[in-house]
């Protein structure tokens, strides 16, 4: 049997208007080459190719971006409770693109870069002794808003 513990929660509110430059056409956009080096930054190829799939990409590459900076914001806010060394190391070598949104079963997740999630396990499994963790995603969006939470919750198992 396992026991769950909430470690903590990360939020993120994002306008929509504020992504709307990187979906626009070449002639309406004062700098796209400056947009597409963000985009090509900041989501990877396939959050790209699914949120301009959809009729308003604006929207998904918002909701995106937020649950990418909830995740950054979780994880710093559980490392705060362990080391401020830890701390230091994650907000100096990773960055909101050591995340990925994708969906498993139709359910938005989110998908760590292999360095971040070995950080992660050996903080949460080896030095706190716990079984595993898991990071949890929820998202949302309305025509001006996106929004996105992560809740970071491990696993003790019972014996």
């Amino acid at each position: 049997m396992n026991q769950k513990e909430i470690v903590s929660l990360g939020v993120d509110l994002e306008e929509v208007a504020r992504f709307r430059k990187y979906v626009l056409p070449p002639s309406q956009v004062n700098n796209n080459s400056m947009s597409k080096k963000f985009l090509r930054r900041v989501f990877s190829s396939e959050e790209r190719e699914y949120c301009f799939e959809q009729v308003f990409p604006e929207r998904h590459l918002a909701a995106r971006f937020c649950a990418k900076e909830a995740s950054y914001k979780a994880i710093s806010q559980a490392l705060s409770f362990y080391s401020k060394e830890k701390l230091q190391f994650f907000r100096t070598n990773f960055f909101v693109n050591s995340s990925e949104v994708t969906k498993v079963s139709q359910i938005p997740t989110i998908k760590l870069a292999p360095k971040l999630n070995s950080f992660l396990q050996n903080l949460f499994i080896q030095e706190q002794k716990y079984s595993n963790y898991k990071l949890l995603l929820t998202l949302s969006h309305t025509k001006e808003w996106a929004v996105a939470q992560v809740l970071i919750q491990t696993f003790r198992s019972k014996i």
